[in-house]
């Protein structure tokens, strides 16, 4: 019995350790900074940006009246969960084409896009896409997707492009190709 308690007591006491460690880890966490298009908040978020930085767990949050960004702040792993998010959401929005209730079911046979949303290669029936106009609506969907996932990002905003490719599914030719740019995204 005294043998059972006194496993017990390391094994709490290794516990607590790994908590306060952890504890302790988060607080000298790395942090990651952002810039983000101010037009992509509201009036109220950007008069307002300590709140704005409080109500979404950033650590700060500051106007950058020269290019028309906020630069936030936040840890790693709140980024990292973030951008975890981010990327369910457009790989639904994309991937969500393939639904029978999409227009565009009929026409793409498959996606594939690389770890950071940098490309996008969509593999369609050429006979179907080239039939009618709109299959090429797909496009920007699947730019515009990709470019607010990469707005969050920590790469340098000229790097954040998407290049959206879309092949012929047998003869994997390309059929359209366009780069959507960040700059590009805003002005629209």
């Amino acid at each position: 019995m005294k043998k059972k308690i006194a496993i017990a007591a390391v094994v709490i006491v290794c516990i607590i350790a790994a908590v306060l460690v952890f504890r302790n880890g988060s607080d000298d966490q790395e942090r990651v900074k952002i810039n983000i298009s101010a037009s992509s908040l509201t009036k109220d978020d950007l008069d307002d940006l300590d709140e704005f930085a409080e109500k979404n767990g950033y650590i700060s949050a500051k106007y950058n009246r020269k290019d028309g960004t906020v630069t936030v702040v936040l840890d790693d792993f709140d980024h990292q969960k973030m951008m975890y998010q981010l990327g369910k959401s457009v790989i639904s929005n994309v991937y969500g084409m393939m639904n029978s209730d999409s227009p565009y079911y009929n026409c793409i046979k498959s996606i594939e896009r690389n770890d950071n949303f940098t490309e996008m290669r969509i593999d369609v029936d050429r006979t179907v896409y080239e039939s009618d106009s709109s299959y090429s609506a797909m496009i920007p969907l699947t730019g515009n997707s990709c470019i607010v996932y990469l707005s969050y990002t920590d790469m340098p905003r000229e790097e954040q492009n998407c290049t959206v490719i879309v092949r012929d599914a047998v003869t994997k030719e390309i059929i359209a190709k366009e780069l959507f740019t960040q700059d590009a995204f805003e002005e629209e």
